[in-house]
């Protein structure tokens, strides 16, 4: 009984607790904070309030009534409120200081620590580029940190769209092939999608010029993957129009791999009902390494129940890599299901190669029944030493080696110099 009662005492002293619990003073400064006039004190007031939405709300509509004659005012009350990297109120801060000067808003951003977070930055920079486009991405590719760079050049050309001012896509054309130009015509084709929908984005992909055929293949597959994200089956109808056309490398796969995220055996039956070809056997590849990736237990369960036809020759190729370094029966069972030639044999090859590493008797046992032809079993045992396991640290050791004894020699033997001394 005396249990029964201590053990009430306590649930309902956690309960008291949990109602009657403050949130930890937001305060810094103590009576100096309480000291403070005018706007600081608005902003100070407004910092206090210990609901994020409510305090957002207020921060939000205080700033868009103040111009930059309040900036030292601002700073003093956000000065006296305890603040952690990146908080949203330091976003919103840095929207309103970008608007009328966001030189002096990255600047701060840069040098005091609280802001010193990528969201602070972006939020800066995205008002900056839609102001100054130019300006604003000078400021991002001017970043020691590559990384940086592209997040916050991310942050300036969405920051531009919205905008909505012209000169966009030009100055993404006008980047060097790459990562960054490619990492550009996703924010383009992203938003592009996500405004305006799929059908629009796709009539828009079509109508680009053919000037620069990789710049609008790039563009075509990065609308191919937001829209896949949104819309897999309308992205799948659409990326079967360019099946056969010169625009249908990765099309397919950009579509597969985003719609197996939620869907793989609904992307994949898709797959199969594609037209033979190098676009659908990547994307068969690429699909099922996604799958496997983030669900290996029900990758596996698919590609082993599933009725085995030829267009999942892939799959098969992709699970004799996987297993070729730990279960090489195995790996030839895979290996064996691939029906297309090529693939089929090379696939075989490399792994009768690992397994001659291991017992070459036993690889060339299973070659002799294995109707391999004569130039993959060239391949398979004529290996250079360098290429065998270990091959690269014996050539080194073996060249370490030949210079010390070089180093032995030139150091036992008189110099030239010396024996014309002694001659002398």
């Amino acid at each position: 009984m005396i249990v029964a009662f201590a053990m009430l005492g306590l649930v309902i002293g956690y309960q008291v607790g949990r109602t009657t619990a403050r949130p930890p003073d937001r305060s810094y400064g103590g009576a100096d904070g309480e000291r403070l006039t005018g706007v600081a004190r608005q902003v100070r007031v407004v910092l206090l309030e210990p609901d994020l939405l409510v305090r957002n709300e207020k921060l939000a509509g205080l700033l868009q009534k103040l111009g930059p004659e309040s900036l030292g005012d601002v700073r003093e009350g956000f000065d006296s409120i305890f603040m952690d990297l990146g908080d949203t109120d330091q976003v919103l801060l840095a929207e309103w200081w970008a608007r009328f000067d966001p030189a002096g808003a990255f600047d701060w951003a840069q040098s005091t620590w609280q802001a010193e977070h990528p969201a602070v930055a972006e939020a800066i920079l995205r008002a900056w580029a839609r102001r100054d486009p130019a300006a604003a991405l000078a400021k991002a590719m001017d970043l020691p940190s590559e990384e940086l760079q592209i997040r916050l050049t991310q942050a300036c050309l969405a920051g531009w769209e919205e905008a909505g001012a012209p000169g966009l896509l030009e100055w993404i054309k006008a980047r060097p092939p790459g990562p960054g130009r490619q990492m550009a015509i996703d924010v383009v084709a992203r938003r592009k999608v996500l405004r305006e929908g799929p059908a629009a984005a796709f009539l828009w992909a079509e109508r680009l010029d053919d000037d620069d055929e990789l710049f609008k293949l790039n563009v075509l597959r990065r609308v191919a993957s937001s829209a896949a994200e949104v819309e897999p089956a309308q992205a799948a109808s659409w990326v079967e129009t360019l099946i056969g056309g010169k625009f249908e490398s990765g099309a397919p796969q950009r579509v597969g791999t985003r719609w197996a995220r939620r869907e793989p055996e609904a992307a994949l039956k898709w797959l199969s009902t594609l037209p033979p070809g190098q676009a659908r056997d990547d994307a068969v590849r690429e699909t099922v390494r996604r799958w496997f990736k983030r669900d290996p237990e029900a990758a596996l369960a698919y590609i082993e129940n599933v009725e085995w036809e030829p267009w999942l020759d892939p799959a098969a190729a992709l699970m004799s890599r996987r297993l070729a370094g730990k279960d090489l029966p195995k790996a030839l069972e895979w290996a064996e299901r691939i029906q297309e030639g090529d693939l089929r044999w090379y696939s075989i090859g490399v792994i009768v190669r690992a397994w001659a590493f291991q017992d070459e008797a036993a690889a060339r046992a299973y070659v002799a029944q294995a109707n391999l032809p004569d130039y993959l079993e060239r391949k398979v045992f004529e290996v250079p030493d360098h290429l065998r396991p270990g091959g690269a640290r014996r050539a080194v050791d073996a060249a370490h080696e030949a210079a010390q004894e070089a180093a032995q020699e030139s150091e036992a033997e008189p110099s030239e110099s010396t024996g014309a001394r002694s001659d002398g």
